[in-house]
């Protein structure tokens, strides 16, 4: 499978996505759906980590990107906080800057950093400061 997802620490306050290869669509739901189930089971804000295991999955986001993510937007539970993107590529950071046009309180929603230290160093601070 091409999209796996867990809980990427015991207090259950952020689900981690991680990818590789070129995904699908189809995968990615399928995680969302289980993340969905997921976030269910918790009454707090979860946050997400998108995390990319590879170059082929840093560097590829498969047809359709805008319309599947305003569809996640749409899907999302109320607890559902921020996305923060590890290791994201040019298209990745250009759709971010379209979305910033299109639907600006929807993409302030996402964090971008290098590693995944440093989403689980951000995700620390959302949680402290509850946002």
């Amino acid at each position: 499978m091409s999209v796996v997802i867990e809980w990427d620490n015991a207090e259950q306050t952020a689900l981690r996505y991680d990818l590789s290869g070129r995904w699908t669509w189809e995968e990615f739901f399928a995680a969302f759906d289980q993340g969905r189930q997921m976030l269910s089971q918790v009454e707090h804000v979860v946050h997400f980590i998108l995390n990319p295991l590879d170059d082929a999955s840093r560097n590829y986001v498969p047809p359709g990107a805008l319309t599947h993510s305003m569809n996640i937007h749409r899907r999302s539970p109320p607890n559902a906080g921020y996305t923060i993107f590890v290791g994201a590529g040019t298209f990745i950071l250009t759709l971010q800057s379209i979305g910033m046009k299109i639907a600006p309180q929807s993409a302030l929603r996402y964090r971008f950093c290098s590693t995944l230290d440093d989403a689980r160093e951000i995700l620390a601070e959302l949680i402290k400061t509850k946002t």
